[in-house]
């Protein structure tokens, strides 16, 4: 598949990716410093994504949970419990995963590595995995229906409930995680691309050019409380919950449309932040604060100033009024913004601390390339070109 959602971030220092049909811890250093033992530049942050420049030892364990025997297509973790997380196949079959913090009885040594070096998903596996518990939801569609999928977790707290689309099955199944009953199985009018809890009961499908609103507490006949179409003629291939009250969508179409939940009135049709269709959208710690990938092989952070106002002015932070990145239909005005993989993204994922807490240290961002390498960007500084 196209999209970036085989990465979950649990930590400042390790997430979990799915290469094939495994899923893998990686655990890095979370401050690392470089060869003369400095601190990095934002120079240097910007150039080389703080990775794996510094020669940080990349530790990376394959979790022993069984394999459907189909490529994994999304991974998610839980909200409040770090160890387990859920992951969808190829086919459509949900599992659950909980490691527990259980380590392996002879865990790999930690092995210098370089960003120019890929992760071996085969020698990861040396020294033994870690112990897991996986539980199966729901039954797998036919091998001729094999397409990409989508999970996600409800992130109010008192509801342990995952929801998952199917592609090419155009199914939505929501589930309760801790009996396993399946509380909502329906189909969806179109192909699906996109999932997204809202509440502790709503939920937001990106279904080809539209979205849809899903309400859990209705039955399967009547669960769809909402349609709006954005993109007339492109698809949409990602949506993203920013704050407590705004959804932005994006895809082929290169646009970023910003609605409020509340009214599900447009507040602004942002033209152009990626060169080439846009694959992921993430939400930031900061408020207004928007993360971005595209096929380009790019990630971008971009500001949206205005939040509140009916005509909203998306910027990037720091630009100044005639420089603005992004609008307006100037083409990829954002380019030196952002910072370049060296092959397509297979997973994208930001960690978020709280900022203005005393611990917080605000967002990391963790990418996959379909290369095998692993960026780790700790508090991006992508807010004012490179020098």
């Amino acid at each position: 598949g196209l999209y970036p959602t085989r990465l979950a971030a649990v930590s400042r220092d390790t997430a979990f990716a799915a290469m094939g049909d495994r899923i893998f811890r990686i655990q890095w250093d979370a401050d690392p410093t470089g060869e003369s033992g400095t601190e990095p530049t934002d120079k240097e942050r910007l150039s080389g994504i703080r990775l794996l420049d510094y020669r940080m030892p990349v530790t990376v364990v394959g979790v022993d949970s069984p394999s459907s025997g189909t490529a994994l297509q999304s991974l998610c973790v839980h909200p409040r419990e770090s160890q387990v997380l859920a992951s969808v196949d190829a086919r459509g079959l949900v599992q659950v995963h909980r490691t527990g913090g259980l380590e392996p009885e002879h865990p790999p040594a930690k092995k210098a590595r370089r960003s120019t070096d890929a992760l071996d998903s085969s020698a990861a596996l040396e020294g033994g995995g870690i112990p897991c518990v996986a539980q199966s939801f729901g039954e797998p569609s036919p091998a001729s229906e094999l397409g990409w999928g989508a999970v996600d977790f409800c992130r109010d707290p008192g509801v342990d409930q995952l929801a998952m689309v199917h592609q090419l099955s155009r199914r939505l199944r929501v589930y309760d995680v801790t009996t396993g009953a399946a509380l909502l199985s329906r189909y969806t009018q179109v192909y699906p691309r996109a999932l997204r809890w809202l509440d502790s009961s709503t939920l937001c499908i990106a279904e080809f050019n539209q979205l849809s609103v899903a309400d859990t507490r209705l039955s399967a006949t009547s669960s769809c409380a909402l349609r709006i179409q954005p993109s007339h003629q492109g698809r949409l291939n990602t949506v993203a919950k920013l704050g407590d009250h705004l959804l932005a969508a994006a895809g082929d179409e290169r646009m970023v449309f910003i609605y409020d939940t509340r009214t599900w009135k447009p507040l602004k049709r942002w033209k152009c932040p990626c060169k080439l269709e846009i694959t992921s959208l993430h939400e930031s710690s900061k408020p207004g604060m928007l993360y971005m990938s595209g096929m380009d092989n790019e990630f971008l952070a971009c500001q949206i100033e205005g939040t509140d106002a009916p005509a909203m002015k998306t910027k990037a932070k720091n630009s100044t009024a005639s420089t603005p990145a992004g609008g307006h239909g100037r083409l990829h005005q954002a380019f030196s913004l952002g910072v370049r993989g060296d092959s397509r993204w297979t997973g994208v994922a930001v960690h978020r601390e709280d900022t203005s807490s005393t611990a917080g240290r605000g967002d990391s961002v963790y990418g996959l390339c379909a290369s095998g390498t692993f960026c780790v960007l700790s508090r991006p500084v992508l807010s004012r070109p490179a020098v």
